[in-house]
């Protein structure tokens, strides 16, 4: 079975579209330019890959292709049926939001980290002042962030994406000596996320 970065399973079809995958993976979380070209390479080496299509439509999302989103998330409901029982939850987390069913997508969400901690596409929708927490309109949503992000420190620490995201949630709450220290960190990793660089930009104003 082929895996990830993360060391998950998934039921590509070959190298070639598992590579084209992560590159995108990667890509979206570090908001890199050609995004959704490398979630389409994948697609055209294995059509049926489900993941990809969940992928493909949270960046069409992210760019506000509402319509191409929600149909490419319905493809990728559709796909997989056939796929593995992670790679169905997956799917499922990231489709509810993109169908605009944020509460019910935040709680797939949570289900699905508490069996699978690293699976960091699930997570990214739930992270930073954008995301389905941050937007979720409570009193105290900021602590509530950061305290959900601390559960993953042992898991994902010291992975690029993840100090980033942490590190916003930290200076979201004022801890500002600790934001900087892993934003540093994170950026150190991958000086290419722009992701990073807006929330370096955050951390250092304040």
């Amino acid at each position: 079975m082929l895996t990830d970065r993360y060391g998950l399973e998934l039921s590509a079809a070959s190298a070639q579209a598992r590579d084209a995958y992560v590159q995108a993976c990667d890509s979206l979380l570090a908001a890199e330019l050609g995004t959704e070209s490398h979630f389409e390479r994948a697609l055209q080496i294995d059509p049926g890959f489900a993941l990809a299509m969940a992928g493909l439509a949270r960046a069409h999302l992210i760019v506000a292709r509402v319509p191409q989103a929600r149909a490419m998330a319905a493809a990728a409901r559709v796909a997989a049926e056939h796929a593995t029982e992670r790679e169905r939850s997956h799917v499922d987390a990231l489709c509810l939001s993109i169908e605009g069913r944020p509460i019910e997508a935040l709680a797939a969400t949570r289900a699905h980290l508490a069996r699978w901690p690293r699976d960091v596409m699930v997570l990214a929708p739930a992270t930073s002042v954008f995301g389905l927490i941050g937007f979720g309109g409570r009193l105290a949503r900021e602590p509530e962030q950061l305290a959900f992000l601390d559960t993953f420190e042992p898991v994902l620490g010291g992975d690029w994406w993840f100090d980033c995201v942490h590190a916003f949630a930290l200076e979201e709450c004022g801890r500002i000596e600790e934001a900087r220290t892993m934003i540093e960190r994170g950026m150190a990793a991958n000086p290419r996320n722009a992701h990073g660089a807006h929330i370096k930009a955050h951390v250092l104003y304040e």
